[in-house]
């Protein structure tokens, strides 16, 4: 079953880099700070009600994320103030790599600010908090997610409740396993889902203004972000490789 709100987007920059928040509104049933596209509010409790009827009680662990968040979340990580985890979800020590190289890890979990997914309000990061052991902290890393994971019985029922969905609904936009190994794109994500005829409007959108006119560029110069210079220098092997890959709306056409 698909949802979706017939009104046309008007897509701006600042709602593709997240810097602003007037697409977005307040989920009725999650937590007070979840903030997403409207048109997500039916498809998102239709989940959360199939979910409760297999006894799992599904939460939003990450909506909206702001450019301004994950601006924070990058610093702390190019500094080495906060985890960057390896290939085998080890966390690394910064003096260890060049400095792209450094770049090219903090990317394989984490997006470049202004390049997140979340900042379109289209996507969650989800999880049930009811079967994990008492007094666990949530990582959502591959690991929890798989069969012999805290959270392998959630994620296998995810799988088979996505794959008996209508093609033009929720769908996972980083699943390439071989990444967590190659450090080629996004490590594999089966918490992060998407809603597609709403992604897809973003995605083209930013085809059309930020990777054509080189708008994300003159963006991320004004930011204050660490490593800035080797950003810059590999824009476009990190737009290859790291960025909104792969296209919902390639999905369908």
């Amino acid at each position: 079953m698909v949802f979706m709100n017939k009104a046309k987007i008007n897509v701006t920059p600042d709602m593709l880099f997240g810097a602003t928040e007037v697409h977005l509104s307040p989920i009725s049933f999650c937590q007070e700070n979840v903030l997403l596209n409207s048109s997500l509010e039916q498809p998102l409790q239709a989940l959360f009600k199939a979910g409760k009827e297999q006894g799992f009680e599904i939460r939003v662990a990450s909506g909206f994320r702001s450019a301004k968040r994950q601006l924070h979340i990058w610093n702390k990580k190019a500094r080495g103030e906060r985890p960057v985890l390896d290939q085998n979800e080890v966390p690394m020590s910064c003096p260890e790599l060049p400095e792209w190289s450094w770049v090219e890890a903090i990317l394989r979990w984490s997006a470049l600010p202004g390049t997140s997914r979340h900042h379109w309000g289209t996507d969650v990061d989800i999880y049930a908090p009811n079967v994990l052991p008492k007094g666990y902290t949530l990582q959502l890393t591959y690991e929890e997610t798989q069969p012999s994971g805290v959270m392998g019985e959630f994620y296998l029922w995810l799988d088979e409740w996505l794959s008996a969905q209508a093609e033009d609904g929720f769908f996972r936009p980083f699943m390439n396993v071989n990444n967590n190994k190659d450090n080629f794109g996004v490590a594999c994500e089966p918490w992060h889902l998407s809603y597609k005829p709403v992604a897809r409007v973003f995605e083209r959108a930013w085809d059309e203004q930020a990777r054509s006119n080189h708008k994300f560029k003159g963006w991320l110069l004004e930011q204050d972000i660490e490593l800035k210079s080797v950003i810059i220098e590999n824009l476009d092997q990190i737009f290859a490789r790291f960025v909104h890959l792969p296209l919902a709306s390639k999905k369908s056409e």
